[in-house]
């Protein structure tokens, strides 16, 4: 039988490890926020702009110039070894996936132009509706419930559109959100976290 210092032992630890969790999945969150905002930024601009194919080359080469760069400081320094194999992959950051972020953000990028077309043909109404499949096509939780891991996965050039077209919505159909408002919203997504954390941490 359990005695009553067993049962607050018991009950400190499980809620020591419930915190450091919730904590751990909010720091995951944060650090998730400058991809999702970097986004964001590109498709509240660019939703209403002319085609920019011209930005992928240059893209391109800046990624290629800073790997090349830093290779040979790093291969100046000894740290690595140089190969000429590795050389060469430098030069093809994008292709071979090395920096996935610029490899998402070239191919998002190439498509603007085409979603761009399409919802400015859309009324308020049917982006939005276009909006509440994609997330839901997009929703998945720290224990892999929703369809997340069927059509999207993490950091995916499907989420990356879901979360440009968010952005354009705004653009195109400004929503009035006061500091009141923001505040809820605020509190209402760590309230939401902290219960999807402690559901996970049971599955």
């Amino acid at each position: 039988a359990k005695t009553d210092n067993d049962f607050v032992s018991f009950s400190l630890t499980s809620a020591t490890d419930g915190c450091l969790y919730f904590i751990h999945q909010c720091l995951i969150i944060v650090s998730r926020m400058g991809v999702n905002l970097s986004v964001m930024i590109t498709g509240y601009f660019m939703i209403n702009s002319r085609p920019r194919w011209d930005k992928v080359p240059v893209i391109w080469f800046q990624t290629m110039f800073y790997c090349v760069a830093i290779y040979a400081i790093l291969v100046g320094a000894g740290i690595y070894d140089f190969s000429l194999k590795d050389f060469g992959t430098q030069f093809v950051p994008v292709y071979n996936g090395s920096y996935w972020f610029v490899t998402k953000y070239i191919g998002l990028i190439s498509l603007a132009p085409f979603v761009n077309i399409m919802v400015r043909n859309l009324s308020r109404l049917q982006y939005r509706a276009l909006l509440l499949v994609l997330l839901a096509m997009d929703f998945e939780i720290m224990c892999s419930f929703g369809y997340g891991k069927y059509f999207s996965g993490d950091c995916s050039l499907f989420h990356l559109t879901t979360v440009y077209l968010l952005a354009g919505y705004i653009r195109i159909h400004p929503v009035d959100i006061t500091a009141k408002k923001s505040f809820i919203a605020f509190c209402l997504s760590v309230a939401a976290i902290f219960l999807l954390t402690m559901l996970c941490k049971e599955f």
